[in-house]
């Protein structure tokens, strides 16, 4: 009874050690990720193009760029960033360099991809997720890109954020009639109607300005006058933001241009030409 207790105690330390010796053999052999950080690319598609969220455009660059620097140096890994913007941001793009980069590019064990596309959109027809849309108007499906790396890099990680509109059409009224249009055209016929409207309210109101106060000189050089170049250069900045148009903007902004810019004189000394109105 001894000897088969005994023996039997022995068999179970003898399989569990070579269990155990086992299972550790195997980690060793396929250490994954633990050794080597995994690399981490980011591809940023995003409408610089469009002068009504350009700037909007331009700071989500900024913020996400920055969360993913943050997140790779955390990590011990490197981060591969590929901005795709202005007259590089096309679906071709997409179809060529992006598609030739997952498969050429040496990215390691398990890489991580994170596609952001920040534009237009309008919604798919066999797709609860939007199609994006590029500056050319082609539309591209968002699933295409989340099957593009599924195919090409199976064993990576990927992120697919897109923001976007997801709708058919938006609606404008003009004039009593109501019209459908496509998420780019809608902008660019917003921003018409409101770049009118502000026109409107801005020549609603009289103005009486001239170049310099009373007792005081106007400056002209080969340039042109001083005054007159604030007042326009004033002008372009106002009708490329509508939202900020109005008369008491645009006097106020050629004052404070006025007011900050020196002007040398052929005797070397520096004055500020100060101009004068009435609203």
């Amino acid at each position: 009874m001894r000897f088969f207790t005994f023996s039997f105690f022995f068999l179970i330390l003898f399989f569990s050690t070579s269990f155990l010796s086992k299972k550790g053999a195997t980690k060793l052999e396929n250490p994954a990720l633990q050794n080597q950080p995994r690399k981490v690319v980011l591809y940023i598609f995003g409408d610089t193009n469009d002068a009504l969220i350009s700037q909007g455009v331009h700071k989500n660059i900024a913020h996400i760029t920055a969360f993913f620097e943050n997140i790779a140096q955390t990590m011990g890994s490197d981060l591969i960033t590929k901005k795709f913007v202005g007259s590089f941001f096309s679906a071709h793009y997409i179809n060529n360099n992006v598609k030739l980069q997952l498969t050429t590019t040496n990215l390691g064990q398990s890489p991580i991809i994170i596609f952001y596309y920040v534009g237009h959109g309008v919604s798919s027809p066999n797709s609860e997720s939007p199609s994006l849309t590029f500056s050319n108007n082609e539309n591209y499906p968002l699933k295409n890109i989340e099957n593009l790396i599924k195919t090409q890099l199976p064993k990576s990680t990927y992120w697919v954020i897109a923001e976007t509109c997801n709708t058919d059409y938006f609606k404008v009224e003009q004039n009593g009639k109501t019209e459908y249009t496509l998420p780019r055209d809608y902008v660019e016929k917003s921003q018409n109607l409101l770049l009118k409207d502000k026109l409107n309210q801005l020549f609603s109101r009289n103005l009486f300005l001239y170049s310099a106060k009373k007792g005081k000189p106007a400056y002209i050089n080969n340039n042109g006058g001083v005054f007159l170049n604030h007042f326009l250069a004033t002008g372009k900045e106002l009708l490329e933001m509508p939202l900020l148009l109005d008369l008491d903007k645009f006097v106020e902004h050629t004052e404070n241009k006025m007011a900050t810019t020196k002007i040398k004189l052929s005797d070397n000394r520096e004055v500020i030409q100060t101009m004068g109105y009435e609203k």
